[in-house]
């Protein structure tokens, strides 16, 4: 019996084509040089990663392809092999197009039956997508950081401000004093700072849902949503918020139950950055960019405005001007995270084109849907 195997074995594995068939399947790009190393052969990895044809590979030198840099390491891991020395190191290999893909190569000597060098087995794996990963993991952590860095920063301002107003009601009351009407924002203001504190913990919730998961999609009446948040600022103690807008129905677009929060934070940003009585101004249009049907919400409002040096980074990160302030755009990284996520496009402008002073507009564009 294991005569049979043996036989099956030599028969399977001794034919060139079985060989060529295995080497072709191989994840890592495979080439051999001679002793004068010219290349010899390759496998169909290797000819998908250089984007020449074999013809134009075989018979090449194997440093030929990449710089001198890489082909000084190259040639000096050449040199072990030719000690029968085997080998790893990592350089780059330069393609057609150009491009310098970064491999980690493994070398084997070949030698002939009297122990003479005839030349080298190169596997290279390509590095380009685990450094790829590393640096999207390096982003993530940076991002990770920067988040509970904002948040232990903003809670302990938070609760700095609650310590304080609490302190007073407690002196208060051991002096023998009632507490008053007069003194109702005693509890106001750190009931407001909890608040505060609570949706920034809600924010950064939901960009961690928006980067870890994929949120169902579902068909959402983008009016209807609008309308709700409109509704949930009707009443702001203490301002005078005039909010103008039509109720929209029938704006099917694709989105989830997060849609509200982009809308939540660009009317909540409206006031919260801003003094005094305030207008602010939404309307949905059905516009068509590119042969592509989208809903268009602006929302606009005549408060404090963006300066145009701030534009270009406000969805990018959130804009702490000190370190001892308050961050105020993480929820505008919410929104942009939110808007991408629904295939959708965001864009800041003056409300008054040309003076920054006289308030700021957004611009939503979500794809609609039958």
């Amino acid at each position: 019996m294991l005569w049979l195997v043996r036989t099956s074995e030599e028969q399977l594995f001794g034919t060139t084509h079985i060989y060529r068939i295995i080497v072709d399947a191989a994840e890592e790009s495979i080439w051999i040089a001679d002793k004068d190393d010219n290349v010899t052969f390759v496998n169909k990895k290797l000819v998908d990663t250089l984007e020449y044809p074999p013809d134009e590979i075989i018979g090449k030198k194997i440093f030929d392809f990449t710089d001198e840099k890489n082909r000084a390491v190259m040639k000096e891991s050449i040199e072990r092999s030719r000690k029968g020395e085997r080998d790893t190191y990592v350089f780059s290999i330069r393609n057609k197009s150009g491009k310098f893909i970064l491999h980690l190569v493994a070398t084997t000597p070949m030698q002939d039956e009297k122990g003479h060098y005839i030349g080298t087995v190169q596997l290279c794996s390509d590095m380009s997508v685990q450094k790829k990963i590393e640096d999207e993991l390096r982003e993530a952590r940076a991002k990770s950081d920067l988040y509970l860095d904002l948040l232990s920063h903003d809670v302990r301002n938070v609760h700095q401000i609650v310590i304080g107003y609490l302190e007073m009601v407690i002196n208060k009351l051991d002096s023998g004093e009632c507490l008053t009407k007069a003194d109702r924002e005693f509890i106001e203001k750190p009931l407001n700072a909890l608040n505060s504190s609570t949706e920034l913990i809600d924010t950064l919730n939901n960009l961690q849902k928006i980067k870890s998961a994929r949120l169902p999609m579902e068909k959402i009446d983008l009016g209807e949503v609008v309308t709700s948040v409109v509704n949930s600022f009707s009443e702001v103690p203490g301002r005078a918020i005039n909010i103008h807008y039509a109720p929209h129905k029938d704006c099917w677009i694709e989105s989830n139950y997060l849609l509200k929060d982009v809308f939540i934070n660009l009317i909540g940003n409206a006031i919260k950055h801003s003094n005094g009585p305030l207008d602010i101004y939404i309307r949905i249009n059905e516009v068509t960019i590119d042969g592509i049907r989208y809903y268009s919400v602006t929302v606009e409002d005549n408060g404090l405005g963006i300066p145009d040096t701030l534009k270009s980074k406000l969805f990018s990160q959130p804009l702490c001007e000190k370190r001892n302030t308050q961050c105020k755009g993480l929820g505008l990284c919410l929104v942009k995270a939110l808007v991408d996520r629904f295939n959708g496009k965001i864009q800041v402008e003056d409300r008054v084109q040309g003076d920054y002073t006289k308030g700021v507009k957004f611009t939503v564009l979500l794809p609609a849907i039958k």
